[in-house]
């Protein structure tokens, strides 16, 4: 039986398990994200396969995932710790999006604080169909965001509740892509909390997430009163885990620098086994 090693990684929540991709093709690794996934195996929310010598993430999904992205910086920090300074940038390339993302990392093991940075060139579309409701088109994800008080979060009575919330609300405003994000958010004093439940094409999973970086940036990027605090200073959006993400918008010709930092943790590693 095929032995793969394994690293999980909490940014936030949302556990998330890299492996090395080890030439495997993208309908079997797939295949091993939707066995990795299950309660009886690992139960992670999301699996993505490394490419050390290229420093090239892809999520299972081939969607884009920030703080995927981020527990990619925690994993080379990990593994390479001699080329960790106090500060150290580094640059990776993951799947979904475009360009290449700069990290900022800090800290030792089993902690570190991780900042990725994205370069928008431009806004990415942003149209509000009705009052309280904001679609974001961010590369290999978009995001429906859901203003609580005047669409109330759905609670969930199962799995299937939670695909059928989904599928409607993505046919209701005709969204569609790789992964679709369905975000509720409320304001909390100076800051805000959102609840994200994320659908992926792919594996057709529909989660409800305990973190999620892009939604986050896509909130602060569409929200005024977000973009407000994260333009003129630091934008903290609590997460259903409790952890707070931190984002902050730069303006950079020929756009914005959009950076979103905060905790990783490594949880565990070791090997795994799959027929």
């Amino acid at each position: 039986m095929p032995q793969y090693p394994f690293f999980i990684f909490s940014p936030g929540g949302n556990s998330t398990a890299l492996l090395p991709e080890n030439n495997l093709s993208a309908e079997k690794q797939a295949s091993n994200a939707a066995t990795i996934t299950t309660p009886l195996h690992l139960h992670v929310a999301h699996v993505g396969y490394v490419k050390f010598t290229t420093r090239k993430l892809r999520l299972a999904g081939d969607e884009f995932y920030l703080n995927a992205t981020r527990s990619f910086g925690a994993l080379l920090a990990y593994l390479e710790p001699e080329e960790i300074a106090d500060t150290t940038h580094m640059q990776v390339h993951v799947s979904g999006y475009p360009a290449p993302v700069e990290l900022t990392v800090s800290g030792a093991s089993p902690v570190w604080d991780i900042t990725a940075h994205l370069p928008l060139h431009k806004l990415p579309p942003i149209r509000e169909p009705e009052p309280g409701c904001v679609i974001v088109s961010l590369p290999g994800i978009s995001h429906i965001l859901l203003d609580e008080a005047l669409h109330p979060f759905p609670l969930p009575s199962s799995v299937l509740s939670l695909h059928h919330t989904a599928s409607r609300l993505r046919k209701r405003w005709d969204v569609s892509g790789d992964a679709v994000g369905c975000i509720w958010w409320h304001a909390q004093e100076d800051s805000f909390c959102i609840r994200p439940l994320i659908w992926v094409r792919a594996l057709d999973t529909c989660v409800l997430e305990s973190a999620c970086g892009s939604g986050s940036l896509a909130f602060a990027l569409a929200c005024p009163q977000a973009r407000h605090l994260a333009e003129g200073n630091i934008l903290n959006i609590i997460q259903p885990s409790e952890a707070v993400l931190n984002i902050t918008l730069q303006q950079k010709k020929p756009g914005l620098l959009a950076s979103l930092g905060g905790k990783v943790h490594l949880l565990a590693e070791g090997n795994l086994y799959i027929p």
